[in-house]
């Protein structure tokens, strides 16, 4: 399965973010779990796609950092694997020993999505400071790698295709 993680860093270039994105995750994965830096917007909305992977800033819409927010926000709304157990628990059926082993999976996927959306729900998510499934490159949301590069002035958004 793929899916769109997104890293903040701060950078001189695109092109240094994507760098140090790709440095600072290297360990991930393994030849069944890799990744693809695809490219990245900055905090002034320049685009830079790298030609790698399937989530460009241009193939996701995700040109600016305010529609980056705007599908962050929507990420927050879903909670895929969690569907069967808000489904179970929206009709009354919470009786818990009565459900099956793959109910259960998708009651723990459900109360994880409901945990990481729980700092957000005062606030629209700003990616310039938030963080969504930070370090969960397995999952679509935002990792803040800042410290990865510290000699920027400039705020990117990374895009990673992660294939887990």
């Amino acid at each position: 399965m793929h899916n769109l993680h997104l890293a903040r860093v701060k950078a001189s270039s695109a092109k240094e973010a994507c760098n140090a994105v790709e440095t600072a995750i290297m360990d991930f994965g393994n030849e069944n779990n890799w990744r693809s830096i695809c490219g990245a917007v900055s905090e002034h909305n320049e685009v830079y796609n790298s030609g790698d992977g399937r989530y460009s800033p241009e193939s996701t819409d995700y040109t600016t950092i305010e529609k980056i927010n705007e599908g962050v926000n929507g990420w927050m709304n879903e909670c895929f694997y969690g569907a069967v157990a808000k489904e179970k628990f929206e009709k009354g059926e919470i009786d818990l020993s009565q459900w099956n082993s793959h109910e259960l999976w998708s009651l723990s996927k459900w109360a994880k999505h409901l945990s990481e959306v729980a700092d957000h729900k005062d606030k629209p998510f700003n990616v310039l400071t938030d963080t969504f499934y930070d370090y969960q490159y397995d999952e679509c949301g935002v990792t803040d790698l800042e410290w990865s590069v510290n000699d920027g002035d400039t705020i990117w958004i990374v895009f990673i295709d992660m294939h887990s």
